[in-house]
């Protein structure tokens, strides 16, 4: 373990509160330095020109993939809304960056090294702190990078993600078999690595993602070569089949008549809704 200075401590002994706390804040004062470069500028175009505020502050943070709506729910959550943005104090600044951050961009904390004897306590010390603002998943990477290493040498049979994992070799020394075992202690304490549920965890629970598999062939689910489901596109919950062929390639797009469900057979409109784990064929005209 290491302090905020980059020097060696006892494993264990580093408060993760202020890790926390440091890169929450770093992203802030980013967002508040994006917000207040050419400020008065900024204040002139709203105040004097007339331009809306929420126009406005989209151009602004339009880049970091923010929406209107988050946007707007800021402002109103923090009744800034109706307030001149010429009269905003410090303190409404970065109020306001905060919580565009916390609606624009949630974050999801790995509490990485949990095989470290010392980090148990300091886990539940950070779900009582910060527990209600951040999904925390207790995990090791370590052990995650043993049992890929292990699986590659056909050591064991695992599947990342899974809770367990099974020995395969006959051939392990008592290093390794002690090793397996307080991998396998390890996850059955905590139901795996911790590694996949945190993606899992960030990708689908947090920003509310569906994964969706375009196929060339809806009967057989492949490609055009053969490849059974060799692709996997991550889309917004909401998103469409003209949405999944946006994602594919825009000809794709511009040609779109219509799509099929693999698994039922049935037919979607360019506009029908897809769904999480969809398997899709879209047809194009030509």
């Amino acid at each position: 373990a290491t302090d905020e200075e980059g020097r060696l401590i006892k494993p264990g002994s580093h408060d993760p509160l202020t890790d926390i706390e440091f890169l929450t804040n770093e992203v802030v004062m980013w967002m508040v330095q994006m917000l207040t470069k050419d400020w008065d500028k900024l204040v002139r175009l709203v105040d004097y020109a007339k331009k809306p505020l929420l126009d406005t502050l989209y151009d602004r943070f339009s880049g970091l993939g923010i929406t209107q709506a988050q946007i707007n729910d800021a402002l109103v959550k923090l009744d800034l809304d109706k307030k001149p943005l010429g009269k905003w104090s410090g303190d409404d600044i970065k109020g306001f960056v905060s919580m565009l951050r916390e609606l624009s961009k949630p974050m999801v904390i790995a509490a990485n090294k949990m095989d470290i004897p010392e980090a148990e306590d300091n886990y539940k010390r950070v779900v009582k702190e910060v527990g209600n603002r951040y999904k925390i998943i207790p995990t090791s990477a370590d052990y995650e990078l043993a049992l890929r290493r292990a699986s590659k040498a056909n050591l064991v049979k695992y599947i990342p993600g899974d809770d367990d994992f099974e020995i395969i070799s006959s051939n392990l020394s008592k290093a390794q078999k002690d090793a397996l075992e307080k991998i396998k202690d390890f996850m059955h304490r905590w139901g795996g690595t911790g590694i996949m549920k945190a993606l899992n965890t960030a990708v689908f629970d947090v920003l509310g993602m569906i994964a969706v598999y375009p196929v060339a062939d809806e009967r057989r689910f492949t490609d055009t070569e053969g490849n059974v489901l060799p692709d996997v596109l991550l889309l917004p919950k909401d998103a469409t089949v003209l949405d999944l062929a946006r994602a594919i390639h825009s000809e794709i797009a511009e040609k779109a008549v219509t799509g099929v469900d693999a698994i039922s057979g049935r037919r979607l409109g360019v506009n029908s809704r897809l769904w999480h784990r969809a398997v899709v064929r879209i047809y194009v005209s030509r």
